[in-house]
Formats: C-alpha cells, structure tokens, sequence
C-alpha cells in the first residue's frame, strides 16, 4: 500500500492513533478477561462439586457446634435442630463449623394441628390452583382452624 510512496504527516498520526486505539482496546479486552475467568471458574468449581458430592449416611449424628455464636436468628426452628442443620452444612462443605458464620436459620412450614401428610397435600393443591410450581410457593404455617 505504501510501498515506495511518501506519506503525509497527517497520515502518520492517523496510522500511529489507529495502531494505539487497537493495542489499547487488546489490553483493555485482556484486563476484562483476567477479572472474569476467576469468577467463572469460581462458579463453575462450587457447581461441580454440589453436582459430584454424593451424601453418604454419617456413622455418627453430628454434635452441635459448641462455638455457635449467640446472634445467630432462629425462626420457626428449636434450638437442637438448628444446631444440627449447622453441623450437616459445615460437614458437606468440609469447612469447620467455627470457620462458618450463620445469620439465621428458619424452619420450613410451621405445623399447628395439621399431619405433615395433609400439609404436603395442601401445599399441593394450594401451587396446583394457582398454576405455580410448588417450589415457587413459600408456606411459614398451616394451621387447622377450628369447626
């Protein structure tokens, strides 16, 4: 193209700023890519391993975390399952339980008068007429109101 012609100054700083512009616009698309890759196979490594961890009957029951912190919110669960829950989390994570921080903990559905069977079925016909999927819906109490 510009073999053997003589270029204009102008024409010089247009080639130089286009060769800069890409060079830049390469360094910024690199930097883009080293802040994403290591969210990416963040995402991809926890994924992996909740797919690949197979749960296997413990040869013991748990026993409750003795460093529980005090500020840990209990909602629609007693004390003795919450720790429990804790201690199942901590073990599938592999992380000790002094190492995690829990901000609360909250029971599913609370049953008042009502057998875990009916509420399942009433669950199921509550997401059935409104045409939602069941783990769309969030119950906190069935209670069986009086005749």
């Amino acid at each position: 193209m510009l073999k053997g012609e003589a270029i204009s100054f102008a024409q010089s700083l247009l080639i130089s700023g286009f060769g800069m512009a890409l060079v830049l616009l390469e360094l910024g698309l690199l930097a883009l890519l080293v802040l994403l890759l290591p969210r990416f196979f963040a995402k991809k490594a926890q994924h992996g391993t909740a797919a690949s961890s197979v749960p296997s009957a413990p040869s013991a029951p748990p026993a409750p975390s003795p460093a529980a912190p005090a500020e840990v919110e209990l909602i629609n669960a007693p004390e003795p399952l919450a720790a429990m829950a804790m201690a199942v989390v901590a073990d599938q994570c592999g992380i000790p339980v002094e190492r995690l921080r829990f901000v609360s903990v909250r029971g599913l559905v609370e049953l008042h008068g009502v057998d875990e069977a009916t509420a399942e079925a009433v669950m199921r016909q509550t997401a059935l007429e409104l045409g939602r999927p069941l783990a769309d819906l969030h119950f906190t109490a069935i209670r069986r109101l009086p005749d």
